[in-house]
């Protein structure tokens, strides 16, 4: 990779950085959980409000709001809230919380209910409760991690569409779109996500992966995620005598914003519920190809830890509790492991068939593997430059994907 690519690596992230710094301090999570728990669908009778069994990202709500100011359908300052959180059944929360508005109801105002959750204690019980198998998965529908290590994978590190070196692999770029179909168990009604993502690669060493992805609950969720990853490698041997040997380090650096809409009857004073979080990855990998007959057939894994940070901003409110819960959740880590086989069947045409396996690793969060199979058609348009699209199906934690996807390699 020359030294001019590098710089220009360098420069667009530090100035996508910087603007999604600034744009992340002007959308942040809710300063009050109040206007988090209005933002739910509810009933109104008499001076009575309430919640049951309302879908907040994994938690399942069931509140009371008591009328005490003369003021119905409000929640005043002299109201009392009684209140429960729970995880959503089959939502993977090996130890739910126990304590009070969690494991029972507790029956405060609301300015004791927002000293409630902030307390450090309860507000990582509510990170654990909200979001069990992590934030993307809440808000999207997967986990973007998982996501970005498996779109690696098998469109880089196991990419067998062009070179033999793949040290002058071209340009390359990948469109992929998703839907979703989630919580299998049946506890909850009308939920599936759609997205659509896309990587490209500047270098063999340097890559953009981007998702938009729309998730339709009790309450419709927008997000929007982007990623650089860079992944230098060393390569040894030819596959066509012998084994061709790869093994190369990951660095990943992005971010997520996501955007959730309170109901149309909701009491809430927040428009949305944002929630920008920023994600650093790193880890290494390996790989190998070697050609059986006129079968190329190759396998890899990758191994990642990744943080996320989340701005924690300089007021004593539940906002800030929040990002600090989330900034001290630790590293998730997991290992992706695939494999891949291309078979020519006329001189410019291939089949390609692959799977990628993503499994957590003493992770910080609570998330069953993750298994992508896909097969795609691959013509040779010229020299160096190839297409090839086809379809994907990858099973997710309480649900299954599916996608179809194009995917070129340009003599660039």
């Amino acid at each position: 990779m020359s030294r001019r690519w590098l710089q220009r690596f360098i420069i667009l992230s530090c100035v996508l950085a910087v603007g999604a710094q600034e744009a992340a301090a002007q959308k942040q999570w809710p300063k009050d959980i109040s206007d988090i728990v209005l933002a739910l669908p509810s009933n109104l009778n008499g001076g009575v409000r309430t919640y049951d069994n309302a879908r907040l990202f994994d938690g399942i709500v069931n509140a009371t709001i008591t009328n005490r100011d003369g003021i119905p359908g409000d929640f005043g300052a002299d109201d009392q809230i009684t209140f429960q959180i729970t995880s959503r059944p089959g939502s993977g929360l090996k130890n739910p919380p126990n304590g009070p508005g969690f494991g029972s109801l507790l029956t405060l105002t609301r300015s004791q209910f927002e000293d409630w959750a902030k307390d450090p204690t309860n507000a990582a019980n509510l990170l654990e409760v909200l979001f069990p198998s992590g934030l993307a998965t809440a808000v999207s529908g997967r986990n973007t991690s998982t996501l970005y290590s498996q779109q690696l994978l098998l469109s880089t590190i196991l990419d067998v569409s062009t070179s033999e070196d793949q040290r002058r692999r071209p340009s390359a770029a990948l469109f992929d779109t998703e839907w979703m179909t989630l919580d299998k168990d049946g506890a909850a009604q009308n939920n599936s996500a759609w997205a659509m993502q896309g990587m490209y690669s500047f270098t063999p060493w340097m890559s953009l992966q981007a998702r938009y992805g729309s998730l339709s609950r009790a309450l419709a969720t927008d997000s929007i995620s982007v990623a650089f990853d860079f992944h230098p490698f060393i390569e040894r041997g030819d596959y066509r005598d012998s084994v061709m040997v790869r093994v190369g380090g990951l660095g990943r650096g992005g971010f997520m914003y996501s955007s959730t809409k309170p109901v149309a009857s909701a009491l809430t004073n927040a428009t949305s519920i944002p929630l920008p979080v920023f994600d650093y990855s790193g880890g290494g990998w390996a790989s190998v190809l070697h050609q059986f007959g006129p079968v190329l057939v190759g396998g890899g894994s990758l191994l990642q830890a990744t943080k996320h940070q989340a701005l924690e901003g300089d007021d004593n409110d539940f906002r800030q509790a929040f990002a600090t819960a989330i900034n001290n959740r630790g590293v998730e880590y997991d290992v992706t492991v695939g494999g891949t086989a291309k078979a020519p069947i006329t001189r410019k045409t291939s089949l390609l068939g692959s799977y990628a396996g993503t499994f957590g690793l003493n992770s910080v969060i609570d998330e069953s593997a993750s298994h992508a199979i896909l097969g795609a058609v691959m013509y040779e348009v010229g020299p160096r430059a190839t297409v090839n699209g086809g379809y994907k199906t990858t099973s997710l934690t309480g649900g299954r994907a599916h996608s179809v996807f194009f995917q070129g390699s340009f003599g660039w």
